[in-house]
């Protein structure tokens, strides 16, 4: 038997010093062989004794922490879980009892009884509050949950929640995709979708088809799991600015820079299947009615113009904007009778589908201005931004809220339930807003998306960032302690917008003062015989 050989330190070499050297060792069965497979025994932590001579060199000194470090902590991931929510919701209907938001106490513990924004909706016709504020409130997006980077980055000129809710979609100026939880927002997967950048996406309404357009014109095909199935190649000569799917998804209808608007049918994509033609300048945005056979287009001509999808012709256009029509949306629920648009003359106007008529088609004495002309008599006003607005959206629960984004990067929430500051038609007359974030981004805020539930608001922006909106706590004292409720040098200031009580907007779930409130609807002239509505598919 061979002589095993030691080494024996002597005191001549130095002190001994004894160093205990934690291992983690991990056993991966598909590595090595093993003879048994243990699966608790995946990970054991292995201390070695060992001796050496080693001494600290003269002078040496422990490191210094810095100062403040000591105080750092490291950043917990925020979660938005509406699981909770919704089971207590549940419970709470089938064992019948009566859901009164008023009474909700601002204390954070009392989150507990905090439900999903569609508990405070309407339900067969009745409102569970006499207050419309409370609804309101129930469903701003005024809390900081998360921030969403790519490795690289690029500025995000799109965003979409996928129709179950899981993940966000957002497309950026190199042309890609990426995905995002819905619950934690960390990052899941990336792709190279376009070679240039997504300026527009759009799922069907059954969920089954996601259509995308690029900066060169080409709309894509794509199936839930990203798989793409078709390419438009140059379906237009410019930039597709939106896309929007008709109430069957059979056809869809694109926006473009080339100044048209064309009807595709969804199986027979080869050739567009109509033009509407008619604006002088740039389509901005674009959208197909969820129920009439309507579609509405934005121009940087200052017009808005309502198109019949089956003879391709312009029924209406709407007069009095002083700037590029960036944004045209029709209410997703509640009536689905109201059009919101956002202009780069600082405004956004509500208008109302059942009080046009086919005067409305040439500019009255008052065009060019904030007075509603003879044909746009039912224009309700948003103010209060503090510059051009680039985005808007409508709450998917709640059909009196509606959400904008700016140049400078505020994001404004309003209820348009609440009557205008000024008067009806008085020349500074407006709806100002609930809340305001006035520094959510950077730069312009380039897209804004809600959740199907309603609960969190996604805001992307040309500061190459993706940010996560949702409901304050109730009573939460550092909800609105943060950057971003910080006034920016140029720009209004939350603190003096003028008729904004921030105090109770800003209080999120907890308590809000009674304010009368009237529709702005029902303080309109009726609509006389004379004034036949020309809008096809809809029957006064």
């Amino acid at each position: 038997m061979p002589k095993r050989h030691t080494r024996h330190m002597s005191s001549d070499s130095g002190p001994l010093h004894r160093r205990t050297i934690p291992i983690s060792v991990h056993i991966f069965s598909g590595f090595f062989y093993a003879p048994f497979y243990a699966p608790q025994l995946t990970q054991f932590i292995v201390t070695i004794t060992m001796y050496s001579t080693y001494q600290r060199p003269a002078g040496y000194q422990p490191r210094q922490q810095p100062q403040g470090e000591e105080d750092r902590r490291p950043a917990h991931r925020r979660t938005v879980d509406h699981g909770s929510a919704f089971g207590k919701w549940h419970l709470d209907r089938l064992s019948g009892r009566t859901i009164q938001p008023a009474n909700m106490r601002s204390e954070q513990s009392y989150i507990v009884d905090l439900l999903p924004p569609s508990a405070y909706t309407n339900i067969n016709g009745s409102l569970r509050s006499t207050n419309p504020h409370i609804t309101s409130v129930a469903a701003t997006p005024a809390k900081f949950i998360q921030v969403a980077l790519n490795k690289v980055r690029h500025p995000v000129y799109s965003a979409t929640w996928t129709p179950d809710g899981r993940r966000l979609l957002t497309g950026s100026m190199s042309g890609e995709f990426t995905l995002w939880n819905g619950m934690t927002f960390n990052f899941e997967s990336i792709m190279q979708a376009h070679e240039s950048g997504v300026r527009s996406l759009k799922y069907s309404h059954s969920g089954e088809w996601l259509l995308s357009g690029d900066h060169e014109g080409n709309v894509k095909f794509w199936q839930p799991s990203l798989n793409c199935v078709n390419v438009i190649d140059k379906a237009h000569r410019e930039s597709i600015r939106e896309l929007a799917f008709a109430p069957s998804d059979h056809k869809f209808v694109t926006g473009s820079d080339d100044g048209l608007l064309k009807i595709w049918d969804f199986h027979e994509s080869s050739n567009a299947e109509s033009v509407l033609k008619g604006h002088g300048w740039d389509v901005k945005s674009v959208d197909w009615h969820s129920e009439l056979g309507l579609i509405v287009s934005g121009s940087k001509d200052n017009l808005i113009k309502l198109w019949d999808p089956r003879s391709a012709k312009n029924v209406n256009t709407f007069h009095g904007f002083k700037n590029t029509v960036m944004k045209t949306t029709f209410q997703p629920t509640g009536t689905k009778r109201l059009l919101a648009a956002g202009c780069r003359d600082r405004t956004c106007r509500i208008l109302d589908l059942r009080m046009l008529n086919s005067g409305s088609s040439e500019a009255g004495p008052t065009a060019g201005t904030d007075m509603p002309t003879r044909g746009d008599r039912s224009m309700a006003v948003l103010r209060g931004h503090d510059s051009d607005v680039f985005s808007l959206t409508w709450h998917p629960t709640h059909a009196n809220v509606v959400t904008s984004g700016t140049k400078t990067g505020s994001i404004y929430t309003f209820n348009v339930d609440t009557t205008p500051a000024g008067g009806a038609y008085g020349p500074d007359s407006g709806i100002l807003p609930v809340n305001t974030i006035p520094s959510a981004h950077d730069y312009c805020v380039s897209t804004l998306d809600y959740h199907p539930e309603g609960h969190v608001l996604c805001s992307g922006g040309l500061d190459r960032m993706t940010r996560f909106w949702a409901r304050p706590r109730p009573g939460d004292p550092t909800s609105f302690r943060d950057k971003y409720y910080e006034p920016k040098e140029e720009g209004v200031s939350v603190k003096t917008l003028p008729g904004v009580n921030n105090a109770t907007s800003r209080a999120g779930m907890a308590r809000v003062e009674h304010v009368s409130t009237q529709h702005f609807n029902t303080a309109q002239p009726e609509v006389t015989d004379d004034e036949p509505v020309s809008i096809p598919g809809f029957a006064r």
